[in-house]
């Protein structure tokens, strides 16, 4: 598989969604409204309907973690996520920005590509590309 972060122009993503055709379950969050840590996980819990977390467990990196390396609700193989007006995402808070991004790049995205199958009973790979359009 591909999966893959990559940095893009508004042209290149219509390029994208254009060459996606149902192929994939596009999901998108809109930058200019994540400023936090609550923000980025209302937004990010709402695009991937999170299931709701059970009362013993808050809405943290490690519910966070493990419900995107989870995902079993998404009928789907192939996710692409858009994070639109990246560059007004987490604008005032550059280190938790590099860590959602490190995060995405260095586990999650190698997770769904080559982990999967491993570590989850019954596990599948999946197809998983993370756009930044500025």
């Amino acid at each position: 598989m591909n999966n893959k972060l990559s940095t893009i122009s508004t042209e290149e993503e219509k390029n994208i969604r254009i060459k996606l055709n149902n192929k994939s379950l596009i999901i998108e969050i809109d930058g200019t409204e994540i400023n936090s840590w609550d923000d980025y996980w209302n937004a990010i819990s709402k695009a991937f309907s999170f299931p709701k977390l059970p009362d013993y467990l808050k809405p943290d990196y490690h519910s966070y973690y493990d419900i995107m390396t989870d995902l079993s609700w998404l009928e789907t193989d192939n996710i692409t996520l858009f994070i639109k007006r990246y560059d007004c995402f987490l604008k005032d808070n550059r280190s938790l920005k590099d860590d959602i991004i490190r995060d995405f790049n260095d586990y999650l995205l190698p997770f769904w590509d080559k982990e999967a199958e491993k570590t989850v009973v019954g596990g599948k790979r999946k197809s998983f590309c993370v756009f930044l359009v500025s």
